[in-house]
């Protein structure tokens, strides 16, 4: 089942290959093709910060029309349609899976868009963070149809609500509560209603003044009386609904920006590298090890699996590959995001528990596929580093489920450490359950390895105690 799109009544995606196509009438495709052809949008293009748009080739759109999937066939019946292509970004994300710095980077590249648009009159359908993406760690609008012609003397930004629910209130609840924002998004998939939002915060953060402009003062007159959404707000002089837009938009921006996460917050992973469990002899070893094989994969799409601190991920990055680093350390993983975006490193940080990773969210479950149906065959290499043994003891997840795990995510290789029953860590995570682990050792490891995998190589370590494998999978 493909991804369902159905939110826009003028367009729906339909994933094709390798490709992003869109469906929508052949007036709003000729209507969103001259807004993009405006110098404001183009410049957002080269700056990265919106997806190109163009009409798909004819091969392409023959492809979609004569597909015979349902939704095209009831488009087609409404109206004449056309295709159109986007920029693909090859690996999707979404806010279940970001930390509160990359959604607050979400909420400031959304209000750069709506701030860029009102010179030339245009202006934005949406602002939620669903309409982003990130390339690499930096974020990309990439719904182009929200973007529409303005109402010159309309002074109300129209998705504000939105914009609100689905970045604000959710940034400044992880601010000021222990919730993070992405767990907000797993339970509030279209935003945090403003009365969830007020109940979560306590009277001296309702008393902040952003959060009192924003939140509770709507929320007291939300109360005292019911908005009228008839009301007429234009304004006579189209100038002075764009300048109130744009102190709108500055005064969005600064709220944006005082959600920043808290530096101080703790992570179990943050100082992994340097209060592990490895001799230093045994750590460069590793290192050695991994950047070895990383040197010899041809350029390419790497996941890393409890990517911990990063350290491998950025290995990985800088010898050239692009790099989804995943962890269920929500505090890491911020940490990693922004050390790629100052670094300019193409590693997407993402939050996820990989013994219960995220499901497919929305309609049927499906305008957002899971993690797993996003990953599968989607890289040419895998890191399970310092992992298995949390999967295989903590998850007690078995040991071939795991390998088979890896062996769906890589088209072609793996690099898997092995931690043996005498290793510390492997004694502290047991708890006195040595009994459900009897018969874990390293033959066992390789004998259900070489099941999908051949060894291409192997190094333990020299405290004897782990062991590296680089695995290239069967077939691949």
């Amino acid at each position: 089942m493909r991804t369902v799109s159905f939110r826009d009544p003028e367009g729906f995606i339909f994933p094709l290959d390798e490709k992003i196509c869109r469906v929508v009438s052949v007036e709003a495709a000729g209507r969103l093709l001259a807004h993009l052809d405006k110098v404001e949008c183009r410049g957002l293009v080269e700056q990265g910060k919106l997806v190109w748009t163009r009409r798909a080739g004819a091969e392409t759109a023959a492809r979609v029309l004569s597909s015979g999937d349902p939704q095209v066939e009831d488009r087609k019946a409404q109206s004449p349609v056309e295709v159109l292509e986007h920029e693909s970004i090859w690996f999707p994300s979404y806010p279940a899976e970001w930390s509160a710095g990359m959604l607050q980077g979400a909420a400031i590249t959304t209000l750069d868009l709506a701030q860029s648009l009102l010179p030339c009159g245009l202006g934005l359908k949406d602002a939620t963070p669903w309409n982003v993406l990130f390339r690499g760690p930096r974020p990309v609008w990439v719904d182009t149809l929200s973007i529409e012609q303005r109402d010159p003397g309309d002074g109300i930004w129209r998705p504000l609500a939105q914009f609100l629910e689905t970045f604000l209130y959710p940034l400044w609840i992880a601010r000021h509560s222990a919730i993070a924002t992405h767990e907000l998004f797993l339970l509030h998939r279209n935003g945090v209603p403003m009365e969830v939002a007020w109940r979560s915060l306590g009277n001296a953060s309702r008393l902040r003044p952003s959060i009192f402009h924003w939140l509770t003062l709507p929320h007291l007159l939300a109360r005292a009386s019911k908005p009228d959404y008839s009301k007429d707000h234009r304004l006579p002089d189209p100038s002075s609904a764009r300048e109130m837009l744009r102190r709108m938009f500055a005064s969005l921006r600064r709220a944006v920006e005082k959600t920043e996460p808290r530096s101080g917050t703790p992570t179990h992973w943050k100082d992994y590298s340097g209060k592990c469990h490895y001799e230093a002899r045994d750590r460069q070893a590793k290192r050695d090890f991994v950047h070895g094989v990383l040197k010899a994969w041809r350029r390419g799409r790497v996941l890393d699996l409890g990517c911990n601190d990063g350290e491998y991920s950025e290995m990985a990055a800088r010898l050239g590959h692009e790099v989804v680093a995943v962890d269920s350390d929500a505090g890491v993983i911020n940490h990693l995001w922004l050390r790629a975006r100052e670094h300019d490193l193409s590693i997407l940080p993402l939050i996820g528990d990989v013994s219960n990773p995220i499901p497919g969210s929305g309609w049927r479950n499906a305008e957002s596929r899971s993690f797993l149906a996003r990953g599968a065959g989607r890289f040419d290499g895998v890191m399970a580093l310092a992992l298995l043994h949390h999967l295989t003891i903590t998850a007690r997840v078995p040991l071939a489920m795991v390998l088979d795990l890896i062996a769906d995510f890589t088209r072609h290789s793996a690099i898997v450490e092995y931690v043996s029953p005498e290793d510390p860590m492997y004694q502290q995570l047991l708890r006195g359950r040595a009994h459900l682990h009897g018969g874990d050792s390293s033959e066992a490891f390789e004998a259900a390895a070489v099941q999908r995998f051949e060894i291409a190589d192997r190094l333990p370590l020299p405290g004897n105690r782990r062991s590296l494998y680089h695995l290239v999978r069967k077939g691949g």
